[in-house]
């Protein structure tokens, strides 16, 4: 089958070289002014405009961890006890808790292993179910993965001395450049801002490395990861305590045996484009064009039943297919109303490549 792989990981390498850099600079540059140790010798405005300079570096930094925004499309295999999706490989003896949320799109098995929880995101119930079945061979995981909560406490205190920072940065320059404002309260304004700015950088560097090191913690501060978005939904169905049982996605229309089920997909077109015609079904409408028009009309039908009702349409009644594709509101299940549309291999190509539908919440 094929599903992602969501794990947590942000890449805030350039965000942590930035925010080092500059934070030791501004810690040689105050070591320089306390113990008077002439390391820079630059013209005097030049030097204030670069303490400046690393001040708002300092604490623009840390806004470029860069956040995953969707899993990575793999081959997952599971078969006795052990999933291997690439190079993860995760057995049952190792997994302590598995559980599935289904999504408005797709649905979400959350696996616990070690200290670690990786998110799978599958597009049919079916592929969910195996996974679980698959890994909860071991030694009985329970039912609800404990999905620790993200807390923002760390990330709120990195906005508020990074922000703090950038604000110090034009103020000491000023200050520096323009002689301090007089005021009986701050007496002298170019040291208060450049403290602040200093102090702030060096808060901004340590709580960037504070949170790569504290377990799930988010690293980015623009926007949620996807990791971020499969906790959250675990998360809801927990609280709400209804859990949705996999055999849910029967309640879908599934007419004349169109799902998969456990088929890969080659094996599913072939069959799909064995099916008679209404003229040579003998069981009731299944295969009436009317019933499969209303199957690929059906936005809460499972996709790869609308999937395969555009097919038979298509080769075996012969409808057009702009028609077909037009009946698809949604863009992403277009697409793989296309795909099925393909010749056989060109079909199973491009299927596989588009990857499962995942979609968290449902469309305004």
């Amino acid at each position: 089958m094929i599903a992602r792989v969501v794990t947590k990981r942000d890449d805030a390498r350039l965000a942590s070289f930035v925010s080092a850099a500059a934070a030791v600079f501004l810690l040689l540059v105050l070591a320089d002014d306390a113990f008077r140790l002439a390391l820079f010798r630059p013209p005097v405005s030049a030097m204030f405009l670069t303490i400046a300079v690393a001040m708002a570096v300092a604490g623009v930094g840390p806004w470029l961890a860069w956040s995953r925004r969707s899993g990575r499309a793999v081959q997952i295999r599971c078969a006795n006890g052990v999933l291997k999706a690439g190079r993860l490989r995760i057995t049952a003896g190792d997994v302590r808790a598995v559980s599935v949320a289904h999504a408005a799109r797709g649905s979400s098995v959350a696996v616990e292993h070690g200290k670690r929880v990786t998110f799978f995101e599958v597009e049919r119930a079916e592929d969910a179910a195996r996974i679980a079945e698959t890994l909860a061979a071991g030694r009985a995981p329970t039912s609800e993965v404990v999905v620790v909560w993200s807390p923002r406490a760390f990330a709120i205190i990195q906005m508020v001395v990074s922000a703090a920072a950038v604000i110090a940065a034009p103020l000491y320059y000023l200050a520096a450049t323009h002689g301090s404002f007089s005021s009986d309260i701050l007496p002298d304004q170019k040291a208060l801002c450049g403290l602040i700015g200093v102090v702030s950088a060096e808060l901004s560097f340590l709580f960037l490395v504070i949170r790569q090191i504290w377990p799930n913690q988010a690293v980015a501060l623009g926007g949620r990861s996807a990791w971020e978005v499969h906790a959250s939904l675990h998360r809801e169905r927990a609280a709400a305590q209804a859990e949705v049982q996999p055999a849910s996605a029967g309640e879908h229309v599934r007419i004349g045996g169109l799902g998969r089920g456990d088929e890969d997909v080659g094996a599913w077109l072939a069959r799909i484009d064995a099916i008679p015609t209404e003229q040579h079904a003998y069981r009731g409408d299944a295969l009436k064009k009317d019933v499969l028009w209303d199957a690929l009309g059906d936005a809460t039908a499972a996709v790869d039943t609308r999937m395969a009702a555009a097919r038979v349409l298509r080769r075996r009644y012969g409808e057009e297919e702009g028609a077909l594709v037009r009946v698809v509101d949604d863009p992403d299940v277009r697409l793989r109303v296309e795909a099925a549309l393909e010749e056989h291999d060109d079909a199973e190509r491009r299927i596989e490549s588009l990857g499962p539908l995942f979609r968290a919440r449902r469309l305004l």
